[in-house]
């Protein structure tokens, strides 16, 4: 047997296999749970996001009165030794 003979006896063998059709009602539940995934995900970066910025916003705020305790702190400290 050639080469040739041995690609033309693969062909024939491919071509009496049958063909597969899509399953509509798999896809759709594919799709269905992938939505779901995605919605779910969308929520969580949402709700991350907003007390990410919760976060970032408290830390701001605790370092500007720490530093103005300090700051006032300080001021009282240089009075003290001028009276």
């Amino acid at each position: 047997m050639t080469p040739d003979e041995t690609h033309d006896l693969v062909f024939e063998r491919l071509e009496q296999l049958p063909s597969l059709a899509p399953d509509r009602d798999r896809a759709e539940r594919l799709r269905i749970r992938c939505r779901a995934r995605l919605d779910r995900s969308r929520q969580y970066r949402r709700h991350t996001s907003a007390v990410t910025g919760f976060g970032r916003r408290a830390v701001a705020v605790v370092a500007f009165v720490t530093f103005c305790i300090l700051y006032v702190a300080g001021l009282v400290t240089q009075l003290r030794g001028f009276l």
